[in-house]
């Protein structure tokens, strides 16, 4: 049984001017398994925050239904879901302290004094905001007040956690935006995270997570992403991150490729490349000036593996 189910989840809203509707949600289906973590990744205005109100319940769907534990509570009202929404812009109340910002739950929940005080208390050296429980929001710095808010929820014990741009006020370090953006399991995730040139390739085999792929009239060496169940002969779509492509040394030339334009950035440049009918981008870092009067000039290349992996065609 799943967790969380979507089925076929719609949600409208009137157009301003009164001629027919928007559709911010449109026939969504998912399903998430305890246990997982699952994020919406989508520009802006594609419906995240309007599916997480949907299924927090501060918004009502116009068609579909949504389930927890088998469930139906499409329309169970917020209040007695116990799926903590933690907003975007925190919305912590501006009058209260920290302290009593995390109780607000317990105290709807009748929980008494002594419990609340020692519930609060765990969840605050959890989230090492030991110190701070007399503090009020506009005291705390952003992502101070993150965790304020995530903590806010945590402390009522839910099932299900559900985060609006749960990272907008981290320090991008602490993001772990690794696997996103080595192991991207489609194109979109993969383009929507970084830059990257895409080609048509052929796997010739595979071996350990790693293949080899014919592509830009050369073979190179790829990752496949995480629960892949691609072979050798599959037709795939080849990432190549713009750092990826490097100026071969000792002899490990893979292709040649041709320099239509250079972009000068400071720490970096960005040559445009022509290769077997392709335009790749190649990013350099901290570019040694003469090296960026190249247009016209034919550079032997190579591809790193770590930022190359093949995709499945779509």
């Amino acid at each position: 049984m799943s967790a969380i189910e979507l089925k076929v989840l719609t949600k409208c809203f009137p157009s301003r001017d009164g001629k027919g509707d928007v559709t911010a949600v449109d026939r969504v289906s998912l399903s998430v398994r305890a246990g997982e973590f699952v994020c919406l990744l989508g520009p802006s205005g594609c419906g995240k925050t309007t599916a997480l109100r949907c299924l927090a319940g501060f918004e009502q769907p116009t068609s579909g239904g949504i389930f927890v534990g088998g469930r139906d509570i499409t329309r169970v009202p917020a209040h007695r879901r116990n799926l903590p929404l933690v907003f975007q812009n925190y919305a912590l109340f501006p009058h209260l302290t920290v302290s009593d910002n995390i109780a607000y739950g317990l105290r709807l929940k009748k929980i008494p004094a002594a419990e609340r005080t020692r519930q609060v208390a765990a969840v605050m050296e959890r989230l090492d905001l030991q110190g701070l429980g007399q503090r009020h929001p506009d005291q705390l710095s952003g992502g101070q007040q993150q965790r304020v808010a995530l903590a806010r929820a945590l402390v009522l014990q839910p099932a299900v956690m559900l985060f609006d741009e749960p990272l907008c006020n981290l320090d991008a370090k602490l993001r772990a935006p690794a696997e996103i953006y080595t192991r991207p399991v489609n194109r979109f995730v993969a383009d929507f995270i970084g830059r990257a040139n895409f080609v048509d390739g052929t796997i010739v085999r595979t071996e350990s997570g790693q293949c080899t792929v014919r592509a830009l009239g050369t073979t190179v060496q790829a990752g496949l992403p995480n629960g892949a169940t691609l072979a050798a002969g599959d037709r795939v779509t080849l990432m190549i991150r713009h750092e990826a492509i490097i100026p071969a040394t000792g002899g490990a030339t893979a292709f040649a490729g041709r320099v239509n334009q250079t972009i000068y950035l400071g720490d970096q440049a960005l040559y445009e490349l022509t290769v077997g009918g392709h335009t790749l981008y190649m990013q350099v870092a901290n570019p040694e000036p003469a090296s960026l009067d190249t247009r016209g000039a034919t550079l032997d290349l190579a591809i790193h593996s770590n930022g190359c992996i093949v995709l499945p065609m779509q």
